[in-house]
């Protein structure tokens, strides 16, 4: 009976080591089996991103046209100033300004380039602080000549100082004479180029 229990157990004891030997080798096969798992998902997430670089690229030459076809309408739309150097780009600026002031009926006192004549680092930009008298009435023509005319330009800084002269008619106060203002505000325009 010794023999039957000894063949009953060898192949329990067989399956048992064959269970043990398979889970020996899914626990040294397993840390590889993720590392290639993770491997596979980097390789797809590399390639997609080499897909996307390359419509990038093969893109690049539309979006040079479009560059192009942009630059185009805003060079047609003179948006900037063009002139060959910084210098007569503030002149002409200047110009610009004291027929808009004459036009209005303004009196300009002064203007000058604080540009320093040489481009700033900012772009380009042209700057100019202006100095004129003249009504309220004035100062709205003005303003709108420079804001419909081409090439851009801004208006920053404007400072109003004025006094009125009032008399007393019965209850009430009334400015005796039409009112002259000091009117002063920088223009600010980008010269074309770089």
């Amino acid at each position: 009976m010794n023999g039957r229990r000894e063949r009953g157990r060898c192949p329990l004891l067989l399956a048992t080591l064959a269970v043990l030997a398979a889970l020996l080798l899914l626990a040294a096969l397993l840390p590889w089996w993720s590392r290639w798992q993770a491997d596979l998902e980097r390789a797809a997430v590399t390639e997609a991103r080499v897909a996307r670089y390359r419509s990038l690229v093969d893109s690049r030459t539309e979006l040079e046209k479009a560059l192009d076809e942009i630059t185009k309408r805003v060079e047609a739309q003179r948006y900037f100033i063009e002139a060959a150097n910084p210098e007569l780009a503030a002149a002409g600026l200047q110009q610009r300004i004291k027929t808009v002031v004459a036009e209005a009926g303004g009196t300009l006192m002064s203007t000058r380039n604080l540009s320093g004549g040489q481009r700033e680092t900012a772009g380009n930009w042209i700057r100019i602080e202006v100095r004129m008298k003249g009504d309220t009435a004035t100062l709205a023509r003005v303003l709108l000549a420079l804001r419909r005319e081409r090439p851009v330009a801004l208006v920053e800084a404007l400072t109003v100082r004025g006094r009125a002269l009032y008399r007393k008619r019965g209850n009430r106060m009334e400015t005796t004479r039409r009112q002259e203002l000091e009117i002063g505000f920088r223009v600010t325009a980008r010269l074309q180029g770089d």
